[in-house]
């Protein structure tokens, strides 16, 4: 019995855990590296998708595994002279999905087509939904994908052309709360958990030396309190040996619920004489449920963006309602091309320019992000007008002058400083505390977390792991 750990240790996300235990290999998510990732790259400086997998193993992005990767980014690496991987049969019998953020899933595009995914049915509305408005880029290939050919063009040696052929889709199974499943010799259960997106799950894995829990990402106060310790205490019985747990939070003591969020967003925004604009994230219906109940409280008309429309058209039309869905517009803006999904979003009835906006901005609620807040030079808010942020605080470098540059738009167009009304999607210290007390493993694992070394806080036996180490049991 084995446990690899090639993402996830000091930092948050990126998490990438291969279990290796009687005959059978999993992966715990297959993460997308956003520190990893910082260290090298930023907005203009990429890597090179002509030469497929080879920058990110090069750097030690992804791990260098034989039997894990596609056959046509194979043969590119071959092509390219990176002969340390090579043609094998899979390794990995599958991949437990915990979430749908891209930190959990965003490497699976990389992964052989004969790897199966495992994950709730919730995950995989989310996925098909994103795969369809975020742009069609190399590292969101994640349910399906288009094998790639690289060869050199014949009038110009140092020009490769990447051939795509026919979509192939991955092998999704559906898994449910508290049902068994079986991935070769292994049995897991999943448990249902809240957190920013919808469908996360933990699982148990019934190993040799006992029952693992992976958590993935959770929070326990924000919308189902007591169904997260009914949960919990499923999962108590299970009397769990290791605990692979996530610790984004585990600093912070500050707990707030979508109740809460509601509440300090009223109190901020009851008064405000202008627009009221804010940001918050696509993915997290939970407060989308609290921002449309907000609109409605204020009088006024809750405007979104074409992607989160044809995201939560996407739950609504598949027996996932989302509350208010027929009382929210879209907001159109100028565009120099395009996509059919956006046409068809744009052609409904329910549409709203800036200038309707600007010429009654008293009337709505817009919510926008800081990658389109240029919207702003159309509409020109008025005197009176408030930008509430409903997202996390800035946690790197990057977020930092993106925070920078917002303040720059908000003074521009003379408005205050916003305060915050946000609930996060990852348990706090105090919270995470009492679960690790209340589980009470025999091992504490920290994964998802730059302070590992507060969980031995939490319990008498953490085991600290490096990144790319294994540890065996």
């Amino acid at each position: 019995m084995q446990i690899s750990f090639y993402g996830g240790i000091n930092e948050i996300g990126g998490n990438k855990i291969l279990l290796d235990d009687q005959d059978t290999k999993i992966f715990l998510d297959f993460g997308k590296s956003y520190k990893g990732l910082s260290f090298y790259f930023e907005q203009y400086l990429q890597p090179r998708v002509v030469h497929g997998i080879k920058d990110y193993l090069s750097l030690g992005l992804i791990p260098e595994l034989n039997g894990v990767y596609r056959e046509d980014l194979i043969d590119i690496l071959q092509k390219d002279n990176y002969t340390k991987l090579s043609h094998q049969p899979p390794i990995v019998d599958g991949v437990l999905i915990s979430h749908g953020h891209l930190d959990h899933v965003g490497y699976i595009a990389f992964l052989d087509k004969r790897i199966p995914l495992y994950g709730s049915a919730l995950t995989h509305l989310a996925l098909k939904a994103l795969q369809t408005t975020r742009p069609y880029t190399f590292e969101n290939e994640i349910l399906q994908f288009k094998p790639r050919t690289k060869k050199q063009d014949k009038k110009h040696k140092n020009k490769v052309i990447v051939e795509k052929s026919a979509i192939i889709k991955r092998d999704y199974n559906i898994t449910q709360d508290r049902k068994p499943f079986k991935i070769k010799n292994l049995t897991i259960v999943p448990y249902d958990v809240d957190h920013s997106i919808p469908g996360a799950q933990m699982f148990v894995i019934k190993t040799s030396i006992g029952n693992i829990l992976y958590t993935g990402d959770f929070r326990a106060y924000c919308t189902q309190e007591e169904y997260f310790w009914q949960q919990m205490s499923a999962i108590k019985k299970q009397n769990i040996q290791i605990m692979i747990c996530e610790g984004t939070r585990i600093k912070d003591d500050h707990k707030v619920s979508e109740k809460e969020v509601f509440n300090e967003a009223y109190k901020i925004l009851q008064n405000k004489k202008g627009l009221i604009l804010v940001d918050s994230s696509p993915t997290d219906l939970n407060r989308f449920n609290t921002l449309c109940e907000l609109s409605q409280k204020l009088n006024r008309t809750l405007v979104i963006q074409p992607s989160h429309y044809y995201y939560l058209q996407f739950f609504n039309n598949n027996n996932y309602p989302i509350p208010g869905f027929d009382k929210i517009f879209v907001y159109a803006r100028q565009k120099c091309s395009i996509r059919q999904w956006e046409q068809e979003t744009l052609d409904l009835d329910n549409v709203i320019t800036a200038d309707d906006i600007s010429n009654n901005q008293k009337q709505y609620m817009l919510i926008i992000n800081f990658y389109q807040i240029q919207e702003l030079i159309d509409i020109h808010p008025i005197k009176g007008s408030y930008f509430l942020r409903s997202t996390t605080e800035p946690h790197s470098e990057e977020m930092e002058l993106s925070e920078e540059r917002f303040k720059n738009w908000i003074k521009f167009f003379g408005m205050k400083f916003p305060q915050r009304a946000h609930a996060s999607g990852h348990i706090s210290g105090p919270e995470l505390k009492q679960v690790v007390e209340f589980i009470n493993p025999k091992t504490l694992m920290p994964i998802h977390t730059e302070y590992p070394k507060i969980f031995q806080q939490f319990h008498k036996n953490v085991k600290i792991v490096k990144p790319n180490e294994t540890v065996y049991l």
